[in-house]
């Protein structure tokens, strides 16, 4: 698994086999393959007006909607809800699904700060490709948690590290600037989100707060280092 889609995110079919599409996502430009059963389709226009941004975020842990039908489907924070809740309905094009339960917070350019946003997910456990509180990679965790704050971020942490401003020291860092970590080669293989003026909270085996200084990330648990510093950049 390379990544995953979250309910409400929208895609580009690339290529076909028998039982298979290549993708590109419309969040994150990623491309990666998903089996037919999973396609549902939405038209054009819809597909554009949720690339122009217009559409609402759930912060919330994980959230029950009913379908049509009165079936139940749980979705994660990070869910794109269309265009605008009303009543408690929530319209993907031509699918209408309510929800079972109030929902907490998005939306479009969330005003709460970003350090309450990143902590609601302490201790989810570590997934590769994963982008949802059930499971996060150390990149995927960082790009909901700015999804939910309203800033589309790339996928991968070597992406990522391109984006915004740089921070010269550890001193001028700000909460929530990206801070990236390398290998042996210098090239950039984890990332965190700053909590100053010594901490960071980043996903490794799960989401954690560990020290932070110009070496790296020191585990006080293990008494190690365990990543390497390489960059911080400034994104909002």
């Amino acid at each position: 698994m390379v990544s995953q889609l979250l309910f409400g995110e929208t895609y580009e079919i690339k290529e076909e086999n028998s039982a298979w599409y290549r993708i590109l996502t419309g969040f994150d430009a990623y491309s990666g393959w998903i089996d037919k059963k999973m396609h549902s389709h939405v038209s054009d226009a819809y597909y554009r007006r949720i690339e122009q941004g217009r559409y609402t975020v759930t912060s919330s842990i994980s959230a029950t909607l009913l379908t049509s039908d009165n079936n139940t489907l749980t979705i994660t924070a990070g869910s794109t809800l269309g265009e605008n809740i009303q009543n408690g309905l929530i319209n993907i094009d031509t699918h209408t699904y309510r929800l079972a339960e109030k929902l907490s917070g998005p939306f479009p350019q969330y005003q709460g700060h970003i350090m309450d946003t990143a902590k609601q997910f302490l201790y989810s456990p570590y997934l590769w490709g994963g982008r949802s509180p059930f499971g996060f990679d150390c990149s995927g965790y960082i790009q909901i948690v700015y999804k939910i704050m309203g800033r589309k971020l790339y996928r991968d942490a070597a992406q990522q590290a391109t984006m915004g401003k740089p921070v010269n020291t550890l001193q001028q860092l700000h909460k929530g600037d990206l801070v990236f970590f390398c290998n042996d080669d210098h090239k950039v293989v984890h990332a965190g989100l700053a909590m100053p003026p010594d901490k960071i909270i980043h996903c490794s085996g799960m989401v954690r707060t560990d020290f932070l200084d110009e070496k790296g990330i020191f585990n006080q648990q293990t008494r190690e280092y365990t990543h390497r510093l390489h960059s911080m950049r400034r994104v909002i």
